[in-house]
């Protein structure tokens, strides 16, 4: 209908970057959408961006992030401190200061993961946000990770038997 401004925008998307998608053939939780693309990832590590987490395209988070997987060979989270109340809402960390103390930039060890926590038992206000830098031995780690509530693979599940076996 004329509209080839928009062509070119959808043109010009496709031009960013090869992006690839697998289907999640029925909804077992995130830790088994993560599994369902091991295919495609391979032995490779992969970045994880869960849509409903909105960054600014400004923002450094992806690029520090796969600085800090390239210097460390880690998997890397994304945290951000929220009031405590609210870490029922998210995965919450536990952790270790590596560098500096715990503020923006900061880089930290993760040593536990819990999902959606009740606030009074929380290992802190530190919540997983929907950036991940995953290592691809997260792929096995899922495939032993039992279903948990609503017959659910949680993603927060594997990454804690992950941290068994190397630094998160």
């Amino acid at each position: 209908k004329g509209k080839h401004d928009l062509l070119e925008q959808v043109r010009a998307i496709a031009e960013i970057a090869d992006i690839h998608y697998v289907r999640q053939k029925e909804a077992r939780g995130l830790g088994h959408a993560v599994s369902v693309a091991r295919e495609h990832v391979g032995d490779q590590p992969f970045a994880l961006l869960l849509g409903d987490d909105i960054m600014r395209a400004e923002s450094p988070l992806l690029r520090d992030m796969l600085a800090a997987h390239a210097a460390r060979g880690a998997s890397v989270l994304a945290l951000k401190k929220v009031p405590k109340e609210d870490v029922a809402l998210y995965g919450c960390a536990e952790v270790e200061v590596l560098e500096g103390e715990v503020a923006a930039g900061a880089l930290v060890e993760v040593r536990g993961v819990v999902e959606k926590p009740d606030p009074s038992v929380a290992p802190s206000d530190l919540a997983v946000m929907g950036r991940y830098v995953l290592t691809p031995g997260i792929f096995e780690c899922l495939e032993r990770t039992e279903p948990g509530r609503g017959g659910e693979i949680q993603l927060t599940d594997g990454i804690a038997l992950l941290m068994k076996e190397e630094p998160v």
